[in-house]
């Protein structure tokens, strides 16, 4: 996978009963492809892959399994990206040439940059359902949790109907207010991962201290 100059081919594939595996040293590099900094890891390629995200590990011990460092304390693997930001960076179809060479390479960026004392260099959201109220939020300028999960509720459904109450709160059919922004997300966002989010911004989940399961929760 060697990609540009300062770099070598260390990153293979591995086939496995479950899943493909892409495994060693990755090479950060800058955008004038001299090398910065390197990292050991293991990205697994799921049965539903490119539909699902890659799950990646960083194997050299050198991030702290927390979720201020963007990783899952559970289960180690690395909080990559907001999975309802996929559309930005690494939309599905897109080659896996491009995963490393955007979001992965922008997450290690900044583990590097976090190794060194400086600020992460992107922002980053909050963690668990809270990063994804404040995804939303901004996506349509409103911080009402009700709303938000309104909207979200919509992307999530198999197909959004002109005769559905707008999200907005306006109470009117959505065919006569807010249908275009609500088209435009749909394309964007697709409804199975709507569907997680709307039950990650349930308010009872909002409340837990931390969050549980395979939620992506750095911005890019």
């Amino acid at each position: 996978m060697d990609r540009r100059r300062g770099e070598s081919p260390s990153l293979h594939l591995v086939m496995n009963e479950r899943a493909a595996e892409v495994r060693g040293s990755f090479p950060l590099l800058s955008s004038d492809g001299d090398l910065l900094d390197r990292f050991n890891i293991r990205v697994v390629l799921p049965a539903d892959y490119p539909q699902a995200l890659p799950i990646v590990f960083e194997t050299g011990g050198r991030i702290p399994k927390t979720a201020d460092r963007h990783v899952f304390p559970r289960a180690g693997d690395c909080c990559v990206i907001l999975e309802d930001t996929r559309w930005e960076s690494f939309p599905i179809g897109a080659s896996f040439r491009t995963y490393l060479d955007v979001p992965l390479r922008n997450y290690f960026l900044g583990q590097s940059l976090v190794e060194r004392g400086d600020p992460w260099p992107f922002g980053d959201w909050s963690h668990g359902g809270r990063g994804i109220l404040e995804y939303y939020s901004q996506a349509i300028e409103s911080d009402d949790l009700k709303v938000v999960r309104s909207f979200v509720g919509l992307l999530a459904l198999a197909q959004a109907k002109g005769h559905h109450t707008c999200f907005c709160g306006s109470e009117s059919r959505l065919r006569d207010c807010c249908k275009d922004i609500v088209d435009m997300w749909r394309e964007r966002v697709p409804p199975h991962v709507a569907r997680r989010s709307r039950d990650w911004l349930a308010p009872a989940v909002l409340k837990r201290r931390r969050p549980r399961g395979n939620v992506q929760a750095t911005r890019q």
